[in-house]
């Protein structure tokens, strides 16, 4: 019988470890070496990373209640897993259910205040769902902090300068944007970009 090559053997060994690693991360748990890691905590992880990446695919797709649904089931492998909370807050700030999309929001920042994503999502949510701009910028600013890559946390807040009338500062947020994703040519970052004229900004 041949043997498989040692590449074959390694490799899904790699990605169960850094699986378990990313839960280990987001949860605030301390990972256990890696040669403890058993079968039945590789196929936890592995079904939560599946129920996850299925569940923002459906997202994507506009289809949030089968998003939702997948989400929950992730959730009910790992309780305390920030990137589940997070993602049914994204779900439910698009179907406009503010209270919702709030209440998911902070059950992520309860388990890992330094998560990027939930600060930009509360950040979002108060923002355009409650019109707390004060306490958006807080949170957007704590997004930028923790995330300085992820364009749309500079998207967001240019927004909300550019509602309140600070055009240069705005200006300095798109531009951020742009800088992160110079190929991003989605319409609301088009328009957010282009449908105005800051004052006294020309070069």
């Amino acid at each position: 019988m041949a043997k498989r090559p040692m590449r074959q053997l390694i490799i899904p060994v790699i990605l169960v470890v850094f699986l378990f690693l990313m839960i280990s991360c987001v949860t605030g748990s301390s990972p256990a070496p890696a040669v403890n890691l058993d079968r039945a905590s590789a196929l936890r992880l592995t079904r939560f990373a599946e129920y996850i990446n299925r569940g923002r695919a459906l997202f994507y797709e506009y289809r949030y209640e089968e998003a939702i649904e997948m989400v929950y089931e992730a959730i009910t492998i790992y309780p305390d897993n920030v990137i589940g909370y997070t993602l049914l807050g994204q779900i439910h700030f698009r179907l406009n259910n503010f209270e919702e999309a709030l209440r998911y929001a902070s059950l992520a920042l309860e388990r890992d205040p330094a998560f990027g994503a939930a600060n930009g999502l509360m950040g979002a949510i108060l923002h355009f769902g409650f019109g707390d701009h004060g306490n958006a910028l807080h949170y957007y600013n704590l997004a930028i902090w923790y995330e300085p890559t992820a364009d749309s946390h500079f998207f967001h807040r240019g927004q909300l300068h550019r509602l309140k009338g600070h055009n240069d500062m705005a200006l300095q947020d798109f531009n951020a944007a742009i800088a992160i994703k110079p190929l991003n040519s989605t319409n609301r970052r088009t328009r957010g970009i282009l449908a105005f004229t800051p004052l006294g900004t020309h070069s």
